[in-house]
């Protein structure tokens, strides 16, 4: 099977990546601030999101504790 090769045919943007609502606030959050997300499957969710903004985030850390009902993520303050 041959593969007929185009020129000047432009990429289309981004349809959901880069223009989604990011789903946690981890961005807006002040040491100190919390959120709690309810479901037995945000607690997964939730802990992988905030492990992986903070080491994308350099100097930004978060704990995360399974509570009743949910998790509940902190935004701490990272050890210099």
């Amino acid at each position: 099977m041959a593969f007929k090769v185009d020129d000047d045919v432009p990429i289309p943007a981004p349809t959901w990546h880069s223009r989604r609502e990011p789903k946690y606030p981890f961005a807006t959050m002040k040491v100190g601030q919390s959120f709690f997300a309810s479901g037995d499957k945000e607690v997964r969710r939730v802990s992988a999101a905030a492990s992986r903004y903070a080491r994308e985030h350099e100097g930004v850390a978060f704990t995360t504790r399974k509570i009743r009902g949910g998790i509940r993520c902190w935004r701490i303050r990272c050890k210099s």
